[in-house]
């Protein structure tokens, strides 16, 4: 979505929140969560398209460690697709991406907490995992002979097939 259509979507979603998003929020905002700035509803720029720029809206958004957590209800079931093209999009522009259902926020805001501290770091993600991640899964969409991992002569390397 453009700039302006966005932001009126996301201003909203702010000002019509869902039971999840509620609860999420009174845990986490004034930095109550172990002390960390959360944003909610944050615009994320990812495209640009014949000039109109293109953005994305986070459920919630931390900058410090570049994080973005989605809160799935019912209509992700739906949308699969999308959402795995969405975070994608986002994990390559160096966010980590954090998702937990309605139901665990609401009820088991531990498995929150737990899921968030999985991360050993989950600022540190890579551009050389993400791009290997997204190659075996496009080999996998769209087999191909051979993906080499290693120069002629370097005894060292992989030689990688899907």
């Amino acid at each position: 979505m453009r700039y302006f259509e966005t932001l009126q979507l996301a201003r909203d979603h702010r000002k019509n929140p869902t039971k999840a998003e509620k609860v999420f929020w009174e845990k986490v905002k004034n930095k109550n969560f172990h002390g960390l700035k959360f944003n909610r509803q944050y615009l994320i720029e990812y495209k640009e398209v014949m000039g109109n720029r293109l953005y994305y809206i986070a459920d919630f958004h931390n900058f410090h460690h570049k994080l973005v957590i989605e809160i799935d209800g019912d209509i992700h079931e739906q949308q699969k697709e999308y959402d795995i093209e969405r975070e994608l999009d986002i994990k390559y522009m160096g966010y980590q991406v954090l998702r937990f259902s309605n139901d665990e926020v609401i009820y088991d805001w531990e498995k929150v907490e737990k899921g968030f501290w999985s991360f050993k770091n989950p600022m540190k993600t890579t551009i050389r995992s993400f791009w290997f991640f997204q190659c075996c899964a496009l080999n996998c969409l769209y087999p191909s002979p051979a993906l080499p991992l290693k120069r002629k002569g370097d005894t060292h390397g992989l030689t990688f097939s899907i």
